[in-house]
Parts: structure tokens; sequence; C-alpha cells
């Protein structure tokens, strides 16, 4: 596989952390054209930074040049790990990659994560454009950051391992309770009965206890995006 992937232009980091030269990426065979000029990585929608909370907003912002010269243009970026090569890929045919002005030679491709659902490890980009169905510009290893861990939900659990548990590869949002079983209910009707606000009209309002860390609601864009 890394024999595989070294085919391939990389990334760069640049002076900053956070910051990676696409540009530079070495093309000399011939396949791919410079499209992709750089890569920055904003947690928060902050600063560049490579080091990004579990559950933390992350902004990526790619810098490209001449995207607007391609017919049928679509936009690939994917998230991968030494276990997972390809964890999520985040696409332009699914949400398309529209622009509010006038277009130019030299744009910017801004991504948001409204929560990066990711558990702590250390993640690579690989960002490619396409034409139809040729590849205009390729970049693996793109971007790599770090996922920290923290207590996402306040129960004071970190995801850290720390107790020989394997959290996978995801966190989402969830909330569970304890009820009395069917047989107990047959006993005891009142208590199984479905006490939510929400129960006769089956909608469900956005959930924001700080307990529960990354709080998605019904209409709402979720993760990944």
């Amino acid at each position: 596989m890394a024999q595989y992937v070294r085919k391939f232009p990389r990334g760069e980091a640049a002076d900053n952390l956070g910051v990676f030269d696409l540009a530079s990426a070495d093309r000399s065979n011939g396949t791919y054209e410079p499209l992709l000029q750089r890569l920055e990585l904003r947690p928060g929608g902050g600063s560049p930074a490579d080091n990004v909370r579990m559950g933390e907003r992350l902004r990526i912002e790619i810098s490209v040049a001449g995207l607007r010269d391609i017919s049928n243009p679509a936009v690939f970026v994917s998230i991968g790990s030494s276990k997972a090569p390809l964890l999520i890929r985040m696409n332009s045919l699914a949400v398309p990659l529209n622009s509010t002005q006038n277009r130019s030679d030299q744009e910017l491709i801004v991504i948001n994560i409204p929560a990066l659902p990711l558990t702590p490890g250390d993640y690579w980009l690989d960002v490619q454009i396409k034409d139809g169905n040729k590849t205009v510009d390729f970049v693996t290893r793109a971007g790599q950051f770090r996922v920290n861990s923290t207590d996402l939900f306040g129960a004071g659990y970190r995801f850290d391992s720390s107790g020989g548990f394997d959290d996978g590869y995801f966190v989402v949002p969830w909330d569970w309770e304890l009820r009395p079983a069917p047989d107990s209910c047959a006993d005891t009707p009142h208590s199984c009965a479905d006490t939510s606000p929400f129960a006769s009209t089956g909608e469900r309002s956005a959930q924001r206890n700080p307990r529960r860390g990354m709080g998605i609601g019904v209409g709402e864009s979720g993760v990944p995006c």
C-alpha cells in the first residue's frame, strides 16, 4: 500500500502548522495538472493548526488555480488513517460546490465540518479533482492532522483507550435510558408510557445538552459532511 501511495504527488508541510504546500508536489510524470495549490486546516474555524479536539468544528481551505476552466469538474476530499485508508469521502457530486461570486482563476474551496466525529489518532487527507471521468489533479497526503482525546460527553470518559477499550473510528451523538422490560409493562402499563412531549407529533428538537457533546437535531446537517 505504501509503495502504491508513493506513486502519486504528495503534499508537503509548510512552515506553519496546519498549512500544506500542494503546488510543489511532484507531477513530473505529466499525468496531473497543478490545480491544487495549498491546503489549510483550521480547527474551530480559527488559525491554522494540525491538532483537532474530538467533536470540534473543522474548516478545511483548499486553494486552487484554473478550476473554472474545467468543463465538468468534480472535487473529492478523503480522510483516512493507517488503519483505514478511506474513512470519509466528501465530494461535490453529493453536495454541489457552488460559487456565490464571479469566478476567477485563483479560488478557495472552503469545507466546513460542524463536528469532527473521529476518535483520537493520526489522519491524513487526499484531494482529487476530476473532469468527468478523467482525474485532472490528485495529491495524496495533502494534509495531516491529529485528533486529541477529550471528555466529549462530560461524564469523565476521554476516549483515550486508557481503559483498554477500542472506541472504533467514529463517535456519534446518542442518548439512552433504562425502561422496564415488556413483562413489567403488563403489570404497570403507566410506567412504560412514552412521556416525551414529541410522542404525538414525531418531532424532536435539537439536543444541545453539553453532556451530549455533538448535538444534532432533525433538519441539521449533522456529521460527517
